[in-house]
């Protein structure tokens, strides 16, 4: 049985390895981290083993035989918890979640739990192993300090585009506050006190051609190219360009580039990952970041990418 790690709200994706999973003959169990305190857990030393049991799902850990870590999300307390005991029933869900994962060696994990987790907490540590896979990266500086900020803007001739370090909203629906990554103007640098505020990514904006979203599974490649150069909302980040009609368009990477971002994945420890990059006019692709939770079904949905059945592949073969 493979248990698959996710949230309430997730879809299509997660139907689509589910359903191709179970065409293969292989069942799955899905647990939406979110709800996991509408849950029944044990987890028993003596065995080395766990059992949960809620809506719609029943599994033993000594039945998994693969993990697919696709999705952790806070966990949502019962309605009808009073505030008196809410932090300590969330830390008590929250850490017998964690051992409920602790009875889980030796399975494959799609991805690693704690290289996810560092990959997704280091950006810079991105940057640092993709040039040391041959990839190239912009300009960075990750900063509040408002004499550093406005030094490296002139160092990149005022081409800078800022980015949060962490989004403000789950997943792409669009909804909620959103910040994407924002082109400067040397206005955006003279209030010190909003600078402060909050240590941002600065990057030297990359003149591109084309973005890419390349949903790398286990050495295999599946990417989308798309052109936001002519967006009014948001000509800098794909993510938020409503206004963008030509959608996403299949794309060959270049064997160099597929060979670099193998490297670059293994040398993170990740089997999965949702990377970008900006091809510049002169044909060079860019590294921007690589999201090990990102997002791939619109790859799959507008280009008919195998990328479900691929990872259905993986967590089906030990």
């Amino acid at each position: 049985m493979i248990l698959c790690l996710t949230h309430s709200r997730d879809e299509y994706t997660i139907d689509l390895v589910q359903q191709t999973l179970r065409v293969r003959g292989f069942q799955s169990v899905r647990l939406n981290t979110d709800q996991i305190a509408h849950s029944q857990i044990s987890v028993d030393l003596t065995t080395r083993s766990a059992r949960c049991e809620g809506p719609g799902l029943a599994f033993d850990t000594r039945d998994i035989t693969a993990v697919w870590y696709r999705k952790l999300w806070a966990i949502t307390p019962p309605t009808d918890l009073p505030e008196a005991y809410r932090r300590a029933t969330l830390q008590a869900f929250s850490r017998v979640q964690m051992a409920l994962f602790g009875c889980l060696p030796g399975r494959l994990w799609m991805n690693d739990f704690t290289a996810d987790t560092t990959v997704q907490n280091n950006k810079m540590g991105q940057l640092e192993a993709a040039q040391e896979a041959g990839l190239a990266i912009p300009k960075t500086l990750f900063s509040n300090d408002p004499t550093q900020i406005r030094a490296f803007f002139e160092r990149c001739r005022g081409e800078v585009v800022a980015k949060l370090y962490d989004t403000l909203t789950y997943g792409m629906s669009g909804s909620g506050p959103v910040f994407p990554t924002t082109p400067l103007s040397a206005n955006d640098l003279t209030d010190d006190t909003a600078l402060m505020a909050c240590p941002m990514i600065f990057q030297e904006r990359v003149q591109a051609q084309t973005e890419l979203r390349v949903a790398y599974v286990d050495g295999q490649c599946f990417t989308g190219s798309i052109d936001t150069r002519g967006s009014l909302s948001s000509p800098t980040d794909w993510r938020y360009a409503a206004d963008v009609s030509t959608g996403w368009k299949s794309y060959t990477l270049p064997d160099t580039v597929r060979a670099q971002l193998t490297a670059l994945m293994r040398r993170l420890g990740l089997l999965f990952g949702a990377i970008d990059l900006m091809v510049q006019p002169d044909g060079t692709p860019v590294f921007l970041e690589v999201n090990p939770q990102g997002e791939w079904g619109m790859l799959q949905r507008d280009l008919h990418l195998p990328i479900a059945q691929a990872i259905a592949h993986r967590l089906s073969y030990q």
